[in-house]
């Protein structure tokens, strides 16, 4: 009963983290609402986008960054379900996650690396080491359940594509 408990938790946890982060890291269509009357002058669409002081490749390593997380959280997400139909175990499920983390922190590196922002590129890096040690943790799951969302909106604390 117990393994069937952590089954539909894990399930349930799959498709929410999908969902939040979907929601949390696409692109902001927010119009002016969120800012207030504080300013004086209208918020432009930029306002969400780099830094004007950003480099002039930070909005292509923003999306790519995005995208790069969003597929990770899917294959997460897929690799759920795929782990439950084919009745593997905590370890294999475990072992699994592991290694799509490493993985997606793996193809952020890559992103970091194309980032000329110093920012940007900080931010990336920070995203990195906590996949990094998501994927060492003795229960990745946790990490899913607890970090992964908060790691998916980092990427809005300095740009959003």
């Amino acid at each position: 009963m117990n393994k069937s408990l952590y089954k539909a938790g894990y399930i349930a946890l799959s498709f929410t983290a999908v969902a939040v982060l979907a929601a949390g890291c696409g692109p902001s269509e927010e119009e002016g609402t969120a800012a207030g009357p504080t300013g004086g002058t209208s918020a432009s669409p930029s306002a969400a986008a780099p830094s004007p002081t950003a480099a002039p490749n930070s909005k292509e390593v923003c999306a790519a960054v995005l995208d790069v997380f969003l597929d990770g959280s899917v294959k997460i997400a897929d690799d759920s379900v795929k782990a439950i139909e084919n009745g593997l175990n905590q370890a294999a499920q475990a072992k699994q996650i592991k290694t799509t983390l490493t993985t997606l922190a793996g193809q952020l590196e890559v992103q970091a690396q194309k980032a000329n922002d110093p920012e940007i590129k900080s931010l990336i890096e920070e995203m990195v080491t906590r996949l990094e040690s998501g994927a060492k943790s003795s229960d990745p799951v946790k990490f899913l359940q607890t970090d992964l969302v908060e790691v998916g909106t980092m990427i809005d604390k300095e740009c959003v594509a």
